[in-house]
């Protein structure tokens, strides 16, 4: 498991052993101070975005860490701010810039294609801000923007280029996050909006905001997720969890009571939602961690006070094989065992450069990666160690 935070760098987490190791560290690299995104390709590598300091690769197989370069006179993504990383099926990395458009790394690393505005294409990219990512089942890669909307991309058939398909939802400032469901359904959630629903079937498009009669209660998406019987749930800021019901459509909140009381919300100011493998949502918020039965719709509420989660500030919460809880927060990274209701915490004293937790990657072979700032740490389970970059 990695971890990122603001500051700190890049740990790896081993599951068995349950130790951390830095796998780089700021003061040895202070580009990596940054770190803002990380991806585990299917080779292995270790891709790193920062904030700042370009990006970044660990490949054991050629020089370790090592920055990754891309040199074009119009494009230099060094003193850009790297917003998200993606591999798709056919091995492409796919590296979304702040204000720098957006770069595909095909799997040789011969050429690049660099997408960026310009003001000859009939679909001009005009907003370089990539801020959220999606490949869907058809593979066309969708690239949400910080503001202007939504674009789709498509491969050419032998896959060494890419041309923008069409442009959607001109009129939306910021995308804030895309998912796609059991169905091929794709849901496409705003900062200030609410949401739409597209149906590749048919190409048309639904909307729900809070304007609208019987729809979400907040015009502000952060998360979706599915539970196994297709309804959608969705983490809102300031508005709690909405759940969106597979077979009539119909939506249900579920929200904050003064006071926090038992079975409520802890916070209606959500930032991630996860189902896991008992059928439980678990929701981060603002004001804490809370759990909730997708069936009984019973809700607990972890806060800092009892000792199971260390701090309430949540920004991600994800799950293991093992079906533990990972819980980022912006104090450090928590793993919560439901069963037993023991959790652990990682901070800089037990190895973190940085205590601020941006996010969670797993890759192939099942370890928990966690993005932090400030570099990268990973387990190998042949060897039984960690091995730190530097």
């Amino acid at each position: 498991m990695l971890v990122s935070s603001l500051g700190g760098g890049l740990y790896a987490i081993d599951k068995s052993t349950k130790q951390l190791k830095v796998v780089v560290d700021e003061r040895d690299r202070p580009e990596m101070k940054l770190a803002h995104s990380v991806l585990c390709d299917r080779r292995g590598r270790i891709w790193i975005g920062t904030d700042g300091g370009g990006l970044w690769i660990i490949d054991e197989e050629q020089e370790g860490l090592r920055p990754y370069p891309i040199r074009n006179f119009r494009f230099n993504p060094g003193i850009g701010k790297v917003l998200s990383l993606y591999e798709d099926k056919q091995g492409n990395i796919w590296v979304g810039f702040t204000e720098k458009g957006m770069v595909v790394i095909p799997p040789n690393e011969y050429g690049f294609k660099i997408i960026q505005d310009n003001p000859y294409s009939k679909f001009n990219i005009s907003d370089q801000s990539v801020v959220s990512l999606l490949v869907d089942r058809e593979g066309l890669f969708w690239m949400g923007t910080g503001g202007s909307g939504l674009y789709r991309l498509k491969p050419l058939k032998d896959h060494s280029s890419f041309e923008v398909y069409d442009r959607m939802l001109e009129h939306e400032n910021v995308v804030t996050c895309l998912f796609q469901d059991s169905q091929g359904l794709i849901y496409i959630g705003t900062y200030l909006n609410g949401f739409y629903r597209y149906d590749p079937t048919t190409g048309k498009t639904a909307h729900f905001c809070r304007e609208l009669p019987y729809s979400v209660n907040s015009n502000h998406i952060t998360d979706f997720a599915e539970d196994p019987y297709g309804n959608i749930w969705i983490s809102t800021h300031g508005g709690g969890i909405n759940r969106m019901d597979a077979l009539t459509g119909e939506f249900t909140y579920f929200r904050q009571a003064n006071g926090g009381l038992e079975g409520f919300l802890i916070s209606d100011w959500c930032n991630s939602v996860y189902v896991d493998s008992e059928q439980v949502l678990w929701i981060g918020t603002f004001g804490g961690l809370s759990s909730m039965d997708i069936h009984t719709h019973k809700v607990h509420s972890f806060v800092k006070e009892e000792g199971l989660i260390h701090n309430n500030s949540i920004v991600a919460v994800s799950g293991d094989d093992q079906r533990n809880i990972w819980i980022g927060s912006i104090w450090g990274l928590t793993r919560l065992d439901p069963r037993t209701r023991k959790s652990t915490l990682y901070t800089t004293e037990q190895g973190l450069p940085d205590n601020m937790i941006q996010g969670f990657r797993m890759d192939l072979e099942g370890h928990f990666w966690v993005v932090t700032n400030n570099g990268v740490a990973v387990y190998d389970p042949d060897k039984d160690q960690f091995k730190g970059y530097a």
